[in-house]
């Protein structure tokens, strides 16, 4: 699993933004992470945190690049047609290649999101 790929999607795809993660338990560690947008983040969200350490930037991602069927999902919302037999099996390569066909579909038509 890649949190780092996982992270990149929902940033350039889904257009999550950063909010901020305050100070841990120990008083350390303020961070920022993604979250969806046009939303807020309730307390209920803030109480799934770790309460000590650091918190990744994708914590809250879906999990592309480690969950085949989520993956698959991904190619579908980019519009990326796979048949059974050219469709890799490793959910981290498979995110890989929907993050970079939404990339070249997006140098193609700027104005779809």
């Amino acid at each position: 699993m890649n949190r780092n790929l996982d992270a990149e999607i929902v940033e350039r795809i889904f257009g999550w933004v950063i909010i901020p993660v305050s100070l841990d338990y120990n008083g350390e560690n303020a961070c920022e992470i993604l979250y969806p947008p046009n939303q807020k983040p309730t307390q209920d969200f803030y109480n799934t945190l770790p309460r000590v350490g650091r918190v990744h930037k994708g914590w809250h991602a879906p999990r592309y690049s480690g969950d085949l069927r989520q993956a698959i999902e991904l190619c579908k919302h980019v519009k990326l047609e796979l048949s059974v037999i050219d469709m890799p099996t490793n959910p981290e390569v498979l995110a890989k290649y929907a993050l970079d066909w939404w990339d070249k579909t997006q140098l193609q038509n700027p104005n779809t999101k």
